[in-house]
């Protein structure tokens, strides 16, 4: 039985909307970067408000 969950990825077309969703879900940005200059990788972490 998992405890806790640390990290995920999750791929998605749209990641304005997903970034959406997950602020829907009472979840704050904690931190943003991308991988690359094209900003084509975005990796974010959110926490509990």
């Amino acid at each position: 039985m998992w405890k806790r969950i640390e990290c995920v990825a999750i791929y998605t077309e749209d990641t304005q909307e997903s970034v959406q969703f997950y602020q829907s879900l009472v979840l704050s940005k904690a931190w943003e970067t991308y991988q690359n200059q094209e900003k084509q990788w975005r990796l974010s972490r959110y926490e509990i408000s």
